[in-house]
């Protein structure tokens, strides 16, 4: 949001193209991706358990974390919050999965920016 802001759509539209590129180049072949929302993608990594999951997003994290965005003209870092979610159970829905990635999500927001938090070290707050 801050992006298109102070640069335009055109150039937030840039920076979602090549952080999907990047994050493609650093996830497995059979990994699936997809842009969630506004500025959220989800992954989905068939076979990871929380360890392997929490080890591709730290490697997402730092190939954004160390990607040069100078050739869009940005003056300002672009930082990524990643939530990770397991399915613990095959009766586990994917609303609950999803919804679980998005309160780790918000978690790793609170704690900085540029941060992994994996949703079993959290605890959910009451509504």
């Amino acid at each position: 949001k801050k992006i298109n802001d102070n640069f335009g759509h055109h150039v937030g539209d840039e920076v979602l193209i090549l952080v999907s590129d990047l994050l493609k180049e650093t996830m497995r072949s059979r990994d699936l991706l997809s842009r969630f929302g506004g500025e959220e993608f989800v992954a989905l990594l068939p076979f990871a358990d929380s360890n392997k999951a929490k080890a591709i997003a730290m490697r997402i994290n730092d190939k954004i974390a160390q990607y040069d965005f100078s050739s869009l003209v940005l003056q300002t870092k672009v930082t990524f919050s990643i939530g990770v979610a397991t399915m613990t159970d095959n009766q586990m829905s994917f609303d609950d999965l999803l919804h679980n990635a998005d309160l780790a999500m918000y978690q790793a927001k609170e704690q900085g920016r540029n941060t992994v938090v994996c949703y079993q070290n959290i605890s959910e707050a009451p509504s």
